[in-house]
């Protein structure tokens, strides 16, 4: 079993991928889409595993998704040539050829473009720059190149840099140019420059652009503008379901109910080792939130630095709360912290626990939006929010996660975000999943009380609270992500979209064994998560309201 997972680590989604018959892989990407946008990466990913396969010929339904992930890859991707020839072969469209012919004549230097395209390294793409300026002062008109400055560029969250000055568009590629770049724009948020570029765009314009459009009008609060262009977009492709579930949420806007703050009992617990810097920044962000009537509590896990200075000087904060800390003499893992805290009489006879790391920056009223989302079902057990990386342009970290394969050989949850998405609002709904990510998040008194425990297997981190969201489903609660909350995370312990990121063998040892444990551990209950997991998928894309429990 390990070796698949090694595999699969390495390779990623494509490795996946690559275990499944075609039905499955045409689920897998089904499921996907019940989730998420399709971006350039992913689909690209999934339109190389179609390509591939030998029963594709045979498959009415393979042949229509390859072309729909074709379709995304080359809005997005617009200067990849190799998808669009089969693209144009799929739809008899001629002028898909007639570019991919085009571009592979500017293509100067393939095999130094294919050197830099296969660093993925930390920071190893960056360090292609100066070679693709160079190209581009030789051959000026080399798109390719400019294509993948702009892509470094978009990395690093900048603008166009003075290489732009050195490239001459081609006149048959000045259209997907200009799109490019105001993809670019978007994606950092930058409204004026975007809409320069807006004219000319729009009668052509397929629905990654809406979607770029709808986004620049949701940051400027002109609700009206970006719902219009989230309907064009649907209306070119219906199966986008978190913009169904946006425009649910402008229609029926999720609840706020500030007074549940003094109405009930709630325990905010945060467990730390070694952190003090950046503990003391929770603490103070924290502090700078509406938190009621709310208890807090602090355990100090075998600290051995200054967070016990920083926890006591923290006292003077949380003047109108009860403020207690707890010292451990060891480091029991962030599993064991949980149900330690969990085990404290006043969470007990909570109605509500919510458990935050120690690296967090929370806007103002994430414990009354929790409290609200809770509160409109007894059946909801967990929810959670959206969390991002820290820095501009804020890019999501974690959204949410239902179970992709629950086989014997196999266990493996969707993707936890759209990978380097930015935040650009189209994810700033409510709706069921079967995890949300645990540096956030708030369970209800009843459920710490009635499910087991935080698995310590997983310690020291990292899948136990996945592990114990699956486990509520299976109970019978509810787990539910409200976009509305956006917490900014600032140490991610699983695998990063950032190169900086980059996973080493013991942290591959870690998220393997982890993987395994939770394979093995619910190896009775794949057909039930698998159901779950089916109706997680049926609920949002049939667009019922996460209110309610059928």
């Amino acid at each position: 079993m390990h070796e698949h997972y090694f595999h699969v680590l390495n390779k990623g989604l494509a490795g996946e991928l690559e275990r499944l018959p075609l039905d499955e892989a045409l689920d897998h990407l089904d499921n996907h889409l019940a989730h998420f946008l399709l971006d350039g990466a992913v689909s690209g990913c999934y339109a190389g595993r179609l390509g591939r396969d030998p029963g594709l010929a045979a498959s009415p339904r393979g042949r229509a998704a390859l072309a729909y992930t074709l379709s995304k890859r080359v809005q997005q991707q617009p200067f990849d040539a190799t998808c669009l020839r089969p693209l144009g072969r799929l739809l008899n469209r001629q002028d898909l050829e007639v570019r991919a012919d085009f571009l592979a004549s500017l293509n100067a230097e393939p095999e130094g473009l294919d050197d830099i395209l296969a660093l993925n390294g930390p920071g190893e793409r960056l360090e292609g720059g100066p070679v693709l300026r160079s190209l581009l002062k030789v051959y000026p008109s080399y798109v390719q190149a400019a294509d993948l400055l702009l892509e470094l560029d978009q990395e690093q969250g900048q603008g166009p840099g003075d290489w732009l000055k050195l490239f001459r568009c081609p006149g048959p590629v000045e259209a997907q140019w200009r799109a490019r770049l105001f993809s670019h724009w978007a994606a950092l948020g930058r409204e004026a420059e975007a809409l320069a570029l807006w004219p000319g765009l729009e009668a052509s314009a397929g629905e990654c652009l809406w979607n770029q459009a709808a986004a620049l009008h949701l940051a400027a609060g002109r609700e009206a503008q970006a719902r219009a262009c989230l309907e064009k977009s649907l209306a070119l492709d219906p199966r986008q379901v978190p913009l169904r579930l946006r425009l649910a949420e402008m229609d029926r806007p999720t609840p706020l109910r500030p007074e549940l703050l003094r109405q009930r009992r709630v325990v905010v617990c945060i467990y730390s080792f070694n952190k003090a810097p950046v503990l003391e920044a929770t603490l103070c962000s924290l502090a700078a939130t509406d938190l009621g009537s709310a208890r807090l509590r602090l355990l100090l896990n075998g600290c051995t630095d200054r967070s016990r200075e920083v926890a006591e000087s923290a006292r003077k904060l949380f003047p109108d709360n009860d403020f207690q800390v707890l010292d451990l003499p060891v480091n029991v893992g962030a599993p064991a912290a949980r149900n330690w805290l969990a085990a404290l009489p006043e969470c007990r006879e909570a109605d509500y626990v919510a458990y935050l790391d120690d690296d967090v920056e929370l806007p103002r009223d994430w414990l009354a939006r929790f409290l609200s989302v809770a509160e409109e079902d007894e059946g909801i057990g967990v929810v959670g929010c959206k969390v991002l990386e820290p820095g501009a342009p804020a890019r999501i970290q974690y959204l949410y996660r239902n179970v992709a394969l629950a086989r014997p050989d196999m266990f493996k949850l969707i993707m936890h975000a759209p990978p380097g998405a930015t935040d650009n609002g189209l994810y700033d709904f409510t709706r069921r999943t079967m995890s949300v990510m645990g540096c956030c998040h708030l369970l209800r008194g009843k459920v710490l009380r009635e499910v087991p425990g935080f698995d310590i297997r997983f310690s020291p981190s990292q899948g136990d609270d996945i592990e114990h969201d699956l486990a509520v489903c299976l109970a019978g609660w509810s787990v539910v992500y409200t976009g509305r909350v956006a917490c900014v995370h600032h140490q991610n312990s699983g695998v990063s979209w950032k190169p900086s990121a980059a996973i080493t063998r013991a942290r591959a040892g870690n998220v393997i064994g982890n993987d395994i444990k939770l394979c093995a551990k619910h190896a009775g209950n794949l057909e039930r998560l698998r159901e779950l997991a089916l109706a997680d998928r049926r609920r949002a894309e049939s667009g019922a309201d996460w209110r309610g429990r059928a």
